[in-house]
Protein backbone atom coordinates (compact mmCIF):
# COMPACT_ATOMS: atom_id res chain seq x y z
CA UNK A 1 0.00 0.00 0.00
CA UNK A 2 3.02 2.32 -0.09
CA UNK A 3 2.53 3.33 -3.71
CA UNK A 4 6.25 2.87 -4.34
CA UNK A 5 7.00 2.81 -8.05
CA UNK A 6 10.11 1.26 -9.59
CA UNK A 7 9.29 0.18 -13.13
CA UNK A 8 12.23 -1.38 -14.95
CA UNK A 9 13.03 -2.63 -18.41
CA UNK A 10 13.69 -6.32 -19.05
CA UNK A 11 14.30 -8.91 -21.70
CA UNK A 12 13.48 -12.60 -22.06
CA UNK A 13 16.29 -15.04 -22.80
CA UNK A 14 16.16 -17.75 -25.46
CA UNK A 15 12.86 -16.54 -26.87
CA UNK A 16 10.97 -18.33 -24.11
CA UNK A 17 8.09 -15.84 -24.40
CA UNK A 18 6.49 -14.27 -27.44
CA UNK A 19 4.47 -11.86 -25.27
CA UNK A 20 7.30 -9.72 -23.87
CA UNK A 21 6.37 -6.80 -26.12
CA UNK A 22 2.94 -6.67 -24.39
CA UNK A 23 4.61 -5.71 -21.08
CA UNK A 24 6.33 -2.29 -21.31
CA UNK A 25 8.14 -2.66 -17.96
CA UNK A 26 7.91 -4.57 -14.71
CA UNK A 27 7.95 -3.57 -11.07
CA UNK A 28 10.87 -5.03 -9.13
CA UNK A 29 11.27 -5.49 -5.40
CA UNK A 30 14.35 -6.49 -3.44
CA UNK A 31 13.23 -8.75 -0.58
CA UNK A 32 14.57 -11.26 1.90
CA UNK A 33 13.75 -14.99 1.94
CA UNK A 34 11.12 -14.66 4.72
CA UNK A 35 9.31 -11.69 3.16
CA UNK A 36 6.46 -13.71 1.64
CA UNK A 37 5.86 -15.77 4.77
CA UNK A 38 5.92 -12.68 6.99
CA UNK A 39 3.32 -10.84 4.93
CA UNK A 40 1.28 -13.95 4.23
CA UNK A 41 1.79 -13.79 0.44
CA UNK A 42 1.14 -17.32 -0.86
CA UNK A 43 3.71 -18.98 -3.10
CA UNK A 44 1.57 -20.75 -5.73
CA UNK A 45 4.44 -22.35 -7.67
CA UNK A 46 8.06 -23.15 -6.90
CA UNK A 47 9.68 -21.86 -3.72
CA UNK A 48 11.09 -18.80 -2.02
CA UNK A 49 14.73 -17.71 -2.31
CA UNK A 50 17.29 -20.31 -1.28
CA UNK A 51 21.04 -20.04 -0.72
CA UNK A 52 22.45 -20.06 -4.24
CA UNK A 53 25.06 -18.22 -6.23
CA UNK A 54 22.98 -18.24 -9.41
CA UNK A 55 20.79 -15.14 -9.90
CA UNK A 56 17.17 -16.07 -9.30
CA UNK A 57 13.85 -14.23 -9.40
CA UNK A 58 10.26 -14.73 -8.27
CA UNK A 59 7.40 -13.33 -10.35
CA UNK A 60 3.81 -12.55 -9.45
CA UNK A 61 0.83 -14.17 -11.15
CA UNK A 62 0.15 -11.14 -13.35
CA UNK A 63 3.63 -11.24 -14.87
CA UNK A 64 3.54 -15.03 -15.22
CA UNK A 65 0.24 -14.84 -17.13
CA UNK A 66 1.51 -11.99 -19.31
CA UNK A 67 4.83 -13.58 -20.33
CA UNK A 68 4.10 -17.31 -20.22
CA UNK A 69 0.32 -17.75 -20.61
CA UNK A 70 0.58 -21.25 -22.06
CA UNK A 71 3.60 -22.70 -20.28
CA UNK A 72 5.15 -23.17 -16.86
CA UNK A 73 7.11 -20.01 -15.89
CA UNK A 74 9.50 -21.91 -13.61
CA UNK A 75 12.93 -22.35 -15.10
CA UNK A 76 12.57 -19.54 -17.63
CA UNK A 77 15.14 -16.76 -17.54
CA UNK A 78 14.57 -13.02 -17.42
CA UNK A 79 17.21 -10.28 -17.65
CA UNK A 80 16.45 -7.12 -15.67
CA UNK A 81 17.37 -3.62 -16.74
CA UNK A 82 19.59 -2.87 -13.76
CA UNK A 83 21.81 -5.84 -14.59
CA UNK A 84 21.74 -6.22 -18.34
CA UNK A 85 24.24 -9.07 -18.65
CA UNK A 86 22.91 -11.37 -15.95
CA UNK A 87 19.82 -13.48 -16.61
CA UNK A 88 17.75 -14.51 -13.60
CA UNK A 89 16.10 -17.90 -13.40
CA UNK A 90 12.45 -17.86 -12.28
CA UNK A 91 12.19 -20.14 -9.22
CA UNK A 92 8.74 -19.18 -7.91
CA UNK A 93 5.37 -17.56 -8.58
CA UNK A 94 3.52 -15.66 -5.85
CA UNK A 95 0.06 -14.16 -5.52
CA UNK A 96 -0.46 -10.58 -6.67
CA UNK A 97 -0.04 -7.69 -4.22
CA UNK A 98 -1.78 -4.31 -4.65
CA UNK A 99 0.99 -1.83 -3.91
CA UNK A 100 -0.92 1.21 -5.23
CA UNK A 101 -4.23 0.82 -3.42
CA UNK A 102 -7.21 -1.48 -3.45
CA UNK A 103 -8.69 0.29 -6.45
CA UNK A 104 -5.63 -0.37 -8.65
CA UNK A 105 -4.97 -3.68 -10.35
CA UNK A 106 -1.72 -5.46 -9.54
CA UNK A 107 1.16 -4.60 -11.88
CA UNK A 108 3.55 -7.14 -13.45
CA UNK A 109 6.14 -7.63 -10.73
CA UNK A 110 9.41 -9.45 -10.13
CA UNK A 111 11.12 -10.05 -6.78
CA UNK A 112 14.88 -10.45 -6.47
CA UNK A 113 16.92 -11.62 -3.49
CA UNK A 114 18.38 -8.99 -1.19
CA UNK A 115 21.41 -11.25 -0.73
CA UNK A 116 22.12 -10.90 -4.45
CA UNK A 117 20.96 -7.28 -4.86
CA UNK A 118 21.59 -5.31 -1.65
CA UNK A 119 19.65 -2.05 -1.48
CA UNK A 120 20.73 1.18 0.20
CA UNK A 121 17.28 1.76 1.74
CA UNK A 122 15.07 -1.03 3.01
CA UNK A 123 11.82 -1.58 4.88
CA UNK A 124 11.89 -4.06 7.74
CA UNK A 125 8.66 -6.04 8.02
CA UNK A 126 7.87 -7.65 11.37
CA UNK A 127 5.02 -10.04 12.19
CA UNK A 128 3.86 -10.19 15.79
CA UNK A 129 0.91 -11.38 17.83
CA UNK A 130 1.41 -8.49 20.27
CA UNK A 131 0.59 -4.80 19.85
CA UNK A 132 2.91 -3.50 17.07
CA UNK A 133 3.25 -0.14 18.84
CA UNK A 134 5.11 -1.85 21.71
CA UNK A 135 7.88 -2.94 19.33
CA UNK A 136 8.90 0.59 18.30
CA UNK A 137 11.41 1.09 21.11
CA UNK A 138 12.98 -2.37 20.89
CA UNK A 139 13.19 -2.10 17.10
CA UNK A 140 14.97 1.23 17.32
CA UNK A 141 17.41 -0.20 19.87
CA UNK A 142 18.21 -3.14 17.60
CA UNK A 143 18.90 -0.84 14.66
CA UNK A 144 21.12 1.43 16.78
CA UNK A 145 23.07 -1.60 17.98
CA UNK A 146 23.92 -2.38 14.35
CA UNK A 147 24.77 1.20 13.41
CA UNK A 148 24.15 4.26 15.62
CA UNK A 149 24.12 6.47 12.50
CA UNK A 150 21.46 4.42 10.72
CA UNK A 151 18.23 6.47 10.56
CA UNK A 152 14.72 5.09 11.05
CA UNK A 153 12.39 7.19 8.97
CA UNK A 154 9.01 5.72 9.88
CA UNK A 155 7.51 3.02 12.07
CA UNK A 156 3.89 2.06 11.52
CA UNK A 157 1.57 -0.94 11.48
CA UNK A 158 0.28 -2.50 8.31
CA UNK A 159 -3.27 -1.87 9.53
CA UNK A 160 -2.61 1.88 9.69
CA UNK A 161 -1.03 1.78 6.23
CA UNK A 162 -4.10 0.08 4.79
CA UNK A 163 -6.44 2.47 6.65
CA UNK A 164 -4.54 5.46 5.28
CA UNK A 165 -4.72 4.14 1.72
CA UNK A 166 -8.51 3.72 1.85
CA UNK A 167 -9.34 6.86 3.87
CA UNK A 168 -10.96 8.75 0.97
CA UNK A 169 -13.01 5.88 -0.49
CA UNK A 170 -14.08 4.90 3.04
CA UNK A 171 -15.30 8.46 3.68
CA UNK A 172 -17.27 8.43 0.42
CA UNK A 173 -18.74 5.05 1.27
CA UNK A 174 -19.72 6.17 4.78
CA UNK A 175 -21.44 9.25 3.34
CA UNK A 176 -23.28 7.06 0.83
CA UNK A 177 -24.27 4.73 3.67
CA UNK A 178 -25.63 7.67 5.66
CA UNK A 179 -27.67 8.92 2.70
CA UNK A 180 -28.85 5.37 1.96
CA UNK A 181 -30.09 4.91 5.53
CA UNK A 182 -31.79 8.30 5.35
CA UNK A 183 -33.44 7.30 2.06
CA UNK A 184 -34.57 4.01 3.59
CA UNK A 185 -36.02 5.87 6.59
CA UNK A 186 -37.86 8.34 4.34
CA UNK A 187 -39.17 5.48 2.21
CA UNK A 188 -40.39 3.67 5.33
CA UNK A 189 -42.14 6.81 6.62
CA UNK A 190 -43.72 7.38 3.22
CA UNK A 191 -44.91 3.78 2.92
CA UNK A 192 -46.30 3.85 6.45
CA UNK A 193 -48.16 7.12 5.86
CA UNK A 194 -49.66 6.17 2.50
CA UNK A 195 -50.77 2.68 3.52
CA UNK A 196 -52.14 3.68 6.92
CA UNK A 197 -54.13 6.51 5.28
CA UNK A 198 -55.48 4.08 2.68
CA UNK A 199 -56.58 1.63 5.38
CA UNK A 200 -58.20 4.37 7.48
CA UNK A 201 -60.18 5.38 4.39
CA UNK A 202 -61.57 1.82 4.34
CA UNK A 203 -62.99 2.06 7.88
CA UNK A 204 -66.59 2.22 6.62
CA UNK A 205 -65.94 -0.71 4.30
CA UNK A 206 -64.65 -2.66 7.29
CA UNK A 207 -67.79 -1.74 9.24
CA UNK A 208 -70.01 -2.99 6.40
CA UNK A 209 -68.09 -6.27 6.20
CA UNK A 210 -68.38 -6.77 9.96
CA UNK A 211 -72.10 -5.90 9.87
CA UNK A 212 -72.53 -8.62 7.26
CA UNK A 213 -70.83 -11.16 9.50
CA UNK A 214 -67.11 -10.91 8.81
CA UNK A 215 -64.95 -11.61 11.85
CA UNK A 216 -62.05 -9.51 13.05
CA UNK A 217 -59.48 -12.11 11.97
CA UNK A 218 -60.99 -12.21 8.47
CA UNK A 219 -60.86 -8.42 8.21
CA UNK A 220 -57.24 -8.32 9.34
CA UNK A 221 -56.23 -11.05 6.88
CA UNK A 222 -57.98 -9.24 4.03
CA UNK A 223 -56.38 -5.86 4.74
CA UNK A 224 -52.92 -7.28 5.39
CA UNK A 225 -53.06 -9.48 2.30
CA UNK A 226 -53.95 -6.58 0.02
CA UNK A 227 -51.43 -4.30 1.75
CA UNK A 228 -48.57 -6.75 1.35
CA UNK A 229 -49.56 -7.44 -2.26
CA UNK A 230 -49.28 -3.74 -3.10
CA UNK A 231 -46.05 -3.45 -1.15
CA UNK A 232 -44.64 -6.52 -2.91
CA UNK A 233 -45.42 -5.07 -6.32
CA UNK A 234 -43.71 -1.82 -5.36
CA UNK A 235 -40.69 -3.68 -4.01
CA UNK A 236 -40.36 -5.68 -7.22
CA UNK A 237 -40.19 -2.47 -9.25
CA UNK A 238 -37.84 -0.84 -6.73
CA UNK A 239 -35.48 -3.80 -6.60
CA UNK A 240 -35.28 -3.92 -10.39
CA UNK A 241 -34.39 -0.22 -10.50
CA UNK A 242 -31.89 -0.59 -7.65
CA UNK A 243 -30.25 -3.57 -9.36
CA UNK A 244 -29.68 -1.44 -12.46
CA UNK A 245 -28.46 1.66 -10.62
CA UNK A 246 -26.04 -0.08 -8.25
CA UNK A 247 -23.67 -0.63 -11.16
CA UNK A 248 -22.71 3.01 -10.66
CA UNK A 249 -21.31 2.08 -7.22
CA UNK A 250 -19.03 -0.70 -8.46
CA UNK A 251 -16.00 1.61 -8.65
CA UNK A 252 -16.30 2.39 -4.91
CA UNK A 253 -16.24 -1.24 -3.81
CA UNK A 254 -13.41 -3.73 -3.34
CA UNK A 255 -14.12 -7.48 -3.39
CA UNK A 256 -17.75 -6.72 -2.53
CA UNK A 257 -20.47 -7.29 -5.08
CA UNK A 258 -22.61 -4.29 -5.98
CA UNK A 259 -25.63 -6.62 -5.91
CA UNK A 260 -25.10 -7.97 -2.41
CA UNK A 261 -28.13 -10.22 -1.70
CA UNK A 262 -28.02 -9.47 2.04
CA UNK A 263 -28.43 -5.72 1.46
CA UNK A 264 -31.30 -6.19 -0.98
CA UNK A 265 -33.02 -8.69 1.34
CA UNK A 266 -32.61 -6.47 4.42
CA UNK A 267 -33.99 -3.38 2.65
CA UNK A 268 -36.94 -5.34 1.27
CA UNK A 269 -37.63 -6.87 4.69
CA UNK A 270 -37.66 -3.45 6.37
CA UNK A 271 -40.09 -1.99 3.86
CA UNK A 272 -42.34 -5.07 3.95
CA UNK A 273 -42.39 -4.95 7.76
CA UNK A 274 -43.25 -1.24 7.70
CA UNK A 275 -45.99 -1.84 5.14
CA UNK A 276 -47.41 -4.69 7.19
CA UNK A 277 -47.38 -2.60 10.37
CA UNK A 278 -48.96 0.35 8.54
CA UNK A 279 -51.81 -1.89 7.41
CA UNK A 280 -52.18 -3.85 10.63
CA UNK A 281 -52.49 -1.00 13.15
CA UNK A 282 -55.39 0.93 11.59
CA UNK A 283 -57.09 -2.31 10.49
CA UNK A 284 -56.93 -3.66 14.05
CA UNK A 285 -58.29 -0.39 15.41
CA UNK A 286 -61.16 -0.40 12.92
CA UNK A 287 -61.95 -4.08 13.53
CA UNK A 288 -62.36 -3.41 17.25
CA UNK A 289 -65.11 -0.86 16.62
CA UNK A 290 -68.71 -1.89 16.70
CA UNK A 291 -70.15 -2.06 13.16
CA UNK A 292 -72.38 1.00 13.72
CA UNK A 293 -69.43 2.99 15.06
CA UNK A 294 -67.29 1.96 12.08
CA UNK A 295 -70.00 3.06 9.67
CA UNK A 296 -69.92 6.55 11.18
CA UNK A 297 -66.06 6.82 11.08
CA UNK A 298 -64.63 9.14 8.45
Amino acid sequence: MSGGYSCNSFSIDDGSSSHAEDVPCIEYRTVGPDYFETLGIPIVQGSSFQSTDAPVAIVNETLARALWPDRNPLGNRITLGFEEQTPHTVVGVVKDVRHFGLQSAAAPEVYVSHAQHPASAMTVVLRTAADPARLRTSLAEQVRSLDPQLPISRVESLESRVAESIAQPRLRTELLLLFALLALALAAVGVFGVISYAVVRRTREIGVRMALGAGRAEVLRLVLGQTLAYAGAGLALGLAAAFALTRLLASLLFEVGHTDPAIFAASAAVLLAVAGLAGYLPARQASRLEPLEALHEI
